[in-house]
């Protein structure tokens, strides 16, 4: 745990440059300077600390050294504490409470979009800004510690000379399409995904302020639609086709892998179809976009809204709750199923989706077939063993059952079903898509919706990982209290004649 801290107090060093972006903003605006300054001496203070107390100050740290585990813990603990700490702005700014100030700040970081802000234009613009920063770090992080996770995984000689935890995480990311190939070298494919989302992020920024937007909605639009996360500085987002094109085009480079985009990038154009994932995803989001404006009639409503619930960006240009029930149900299952992985699309996942639909069939031909007949079961041309699919499919168990509960709780508070599932749905989801405000939730509503936003960015085990390791070191410490009391006992109690004789 201790080099896990290390690297965690390193992320926050790092983390300190990007409040720089709304402090520019705010003297430029001439807004409050100060409340951006607290999350970075924070940062800066709590990150030196970790750094300075681990033990290993003489080791060279590399990316490609570090193990699976300490992956799947690093990747829950910096998106927690990031979130804890980008949630002071709002506290400082809007004097929002505890909770709906941690609600904006994850909902940013997770790039899912539900807001408690109900008139975004009266929002300070540095603020703002802030909003939509937070979603482009959590857009390029998810990716990032995907990678790493990879390596680390790869990094392991065997499956089976990890721990059991860690391969069941290594497991699930392999039979989801991990086995994708990246650079040989992995500082090298960092750095090209790194230059490959700033490239979007700039192209964005560009063509829409070619298409009317200013330069401060164009680098908020841009941050928010690459990262597939959707927080908007306009009440009503916009509804000119030039606008809407460039926005789809970033929401629809944001789905797609950047393992696909990096083959792209160096030229080989034909994977984008080429790729089977890539086509079952396109295939999917045609499907819904026709039944959609089957029921709609509005071509631009039923395109906008479909392809951002299947990219979970949360970008709306029609009120949802008076849609059709069925495209209410489309747009559920879009949010369900999300993007491909490797993207920085929320949801299950159109990679593990897609496993999920070839091992119904693959059951049903192994159950019919002989005792003992091999029937091998592919996914993009690599056989999955029988250990994959059961970890996929718990996986979607367990989404489906926080998915549940978090329904169950909301309806408790007061909620209508409808509103209680589709906002769980979206905050799971990471989409931001929504049928009610939910600045008026109740707190505990509002609080479910943060660990549902939390979970499903993080993918579910990380956080249950890193939430046994915790549960784990109570459990010693509590049994090492009773111990020493139970000792203490003797020694107060017991005849002095028989702790004191000698064997």
């Amino acid at each position: 745990m201790e080099v896990v801290l290390k690297y965690l107090g390193y992320l926050l060093i790092i983390f300190a440059v990007f409040p720089v972006l709304p402090i520019v903003a705010a003297l430029y605006y001439n807004e409050a300077v100060l409340p951006f300054f607290a999350p970075v001496l924070l940062s800066l203070l709590i990150g030196y600390f970790l750094v300075s107390r681990s033990a290993d100050h003489g080791k060279r740290l590399s990316i490609t050294d570090f193990d699976l585990p300490r992956s799947i813990s690093l990747s829950a603990l910096s998106f927690f504490t990031i979130s804890i700490l980008g949630a002071i702005p709002y506290a400082l700014i809007q004097k929002t409470g505890l909770i709906d100030s941690l609600f904006e700040s994850v909902s940013g970081f997770t790039t899912t979009g539900l807001t408690i802000l109900t008139d975004v234009e009266s929002v300070s613009r540095s603020l703002l800004i802030w909003r939509a920063e937070t979603q482009w770090i959590g857009g390029l992080s998810i990716v990032l510690l995907f990678l790493i996770i990879v390596s680390a995984m790869r990094s392991q000689d065997s499956l089976k000379d990890t721990t059991t935890k860690a391969r069941a995480i290594a497991n699930l990311y392999q039979a989801q399409g991990a086995s994708e190939k990246l650079e040989a070298n992995m500082n090298k494919s960092i750095r090209n995904t790194v230059m490959i989302y700033l490239a979007y992020t700039i192209a964005g920024i560009i063509l829409l302020g070619v298409v009317g937007l200013t330069t401060f909605e164009a680098i908020a639009i841009s941050f928010t639609a690459i990262s597939t996360a959707g927080f908007s500085v306009t009440n009503q987002f916009y509804t000119a086709w030039p606008v809407l094109a460039v926005v789809s085009f970033l929401m629809i480079a944001g789905g797609i892998s950047f393992v696909v985009h990096n083959r792209v990038f160096k030229g080989y154009v034909g994977e984008l179809w080429r790729n089977r994932t890539v086509r079952f995803y396109f295939l999917t989001v045609v499907v819904a976009l026709l039944i959609s404006f089957f029921f709609l009639a509005d071509f631009k409503v039923a395109f906008f809204e479909t392809l951002s619930a299947f990219t979970t960006t949360g970008y709306s240009i029609a009120d949802i709750s008076v849609m059709p029930s069925i495209v209410i149900i489309v747009m559920m299952v879009g949010m369900i199923t999300g993007g491909m992985l490797g993207s920085t699309c929320g949801g299950i996942k159109t990679n593990r989706f897609k496993l999920m639909l070839k091992s119904i069939s693959w059951m049903v031909r192994k159950t019919a077939s002989p005792m003992g007949a091999i029937i091998p079961l592919k996914n993009e041309g690599v056989v999955v063993d029988d250990e994959n699919i059961m970890i996929t499919q718990a996986f979607i168990a367990c989404y489906m059952l926080i998915l549940l509960l978090g329904t169950a709780v909301i309806i408790v508070t007061g909620e209508s079903f409808l509103d209680s599932s589709f906002q769980t749905v979206s905050a799971l989801g990471g989409v931001g898509l929504s049928t009610t405000s939910p600045s008026f939730f109740h707190p505990v509503a509002k609080s479910v919706l943060i660990v549902a936003m939390l979970f499903g960015r993080l993918e579910i085990f990380p956080v249950l990982v890193l939430g046994k390791f915790f549960i784990d070191r109570m459990r010693f410490k509590i049994r090492r209290e009773e111990e020493e009391s139970r000792k203490l006992f003797y020694i107060r109690w017991a005849p002095s004649g028989l702790w004191k004789r000698k064997p």
